[in-house]
């Protein structure tokens, strides 16, 4: 199925993190840590570098969903962004025990966006990560992230 390019085993993927985007942040804190994770994940998706950048994210009740995103080029063929999606859930309340659910993600269609008025910004574009969002979108399976 994945194919990652064969110097990967050679050259170690340029890797970032881990961050914890957590509610405890200021609202400043939250989005220059997105900031980080949307340069560096953009930087490397244009410039096809292998990279790895692990972040978690939490919900209002505090529980995680961890992502490990990979640029990679799938199949020989396209880069994408592909993440491998891990999801905390309590299995009832009031009880520690969490469920965990694995998924992976596919991005091939990722793109900028601005941040204000929602329109796809030029790839070649020079743009602050402050001054945009990043999407991407997985066409095989109605999926779509966007920080």
């Amino acid at each position: 199925m994945r194919n990652v390019a064969e110097n990967s085993l050679r050259h170690p993927p340029n890797r970032a993190g881990p961050y914890l985007v957590h509610n405890g942040l200021t609202s400043s804190e939250k989005e220059n840590m997105l900031s980080e994770i949307r340069e560096f994940l953009w930087e490397k998706f244009v410039s096809r570098q292998l990279a790895q950048l692990r972040a978690t994210f939490f919900t209002i009740e505090g529980e995680p969903t961890s992502y490990t995103f990979h640029t990679e080029r799938l199949n020989d063929k396209k880069w994408c962004v592909r993440a491998d999606i891990v999801r905390q859930y309590p299995t009832r309340p009031r009880v520690k025990k969490q469920k965990s659910v694995q998924t992976a993600r596919e991005y091939c269609e990722v793109f900028r966006i601005n941040a204000v008025t929602g329109s796809r910004i030029p790839d070649d574009e020079e743009r602050d990560p402050t001054m945009y969002k990043l999407r991407l979108r997985d066409n095989s399976k109605p999926d779509e992230l966007t920080f």
